[in-house]
């Protein structure tokens, strides 16, 4: 995504939907007016995956296919890539994330969870009775980027 230029002055806003995710709201979102598309997100796609995976991963969110995909991508891992971390096919992967709303069951969801948690970073729940008690979130996740 193009980034603003000095002509373009940065403002912030709340973003609903952030990334396609119903429950996911970010409420400090840089965003400039561009005279021929009008506001523009001034974050690029794999900053927005980012930030959006580490949402879903730190709140407990369910994976789903739209999260899988999210995750793959903020990771910048080809279907091959990420398959291969599970010991599964890219088939499989591709399964999962054109199921766009289908859940992983509960075995995948926690090996996505913990290879997730590594790699973005995030600290997760680690008390399996917890974990095991994964739920669509009920309320909407608002979160804002760090200064």
């Amino acid at each position: 995504m193009k980034k603003a230029n000095k002509k373009n002055k940065i403002y912030f806003k709340p973003v609903h939907k952030f990334c396609g995710l119903d429950y996911l709201t970010l409420t400090n979102c840089p965003v400039y007016k561009d005279k021929n598309y009008g506001e523009v997100i001034d974050l690029t796609a794999k900053e927005m995956e980012i930030l959006a995976a580490e949402q879903i991963v730190k709140n407990m969110v369910p994976f789903r296919g739209i999260e899988i995909s999210i995750l793959r991508n903020a990771l910048g891992l080809s279907y091959e890539s990420f398959a291969r971390v599970f010991k599964l096919s890219a088939a499989t992967v591709f399964k999962w994330e054109k199921a766009r709303y289908e859940y992983v069951s509960l075995p995948n969801d926690l090996m996505l969870r913990l290879f997730a948690s590594e790699e973005l970073g995030c600290d997760i729940e680690k008390d399996f009775s917890k974990l095991s008690k994964i739920e669509t979130p009920s309320q909407p996740i608002t979160f804002e980027i760090a200064a």
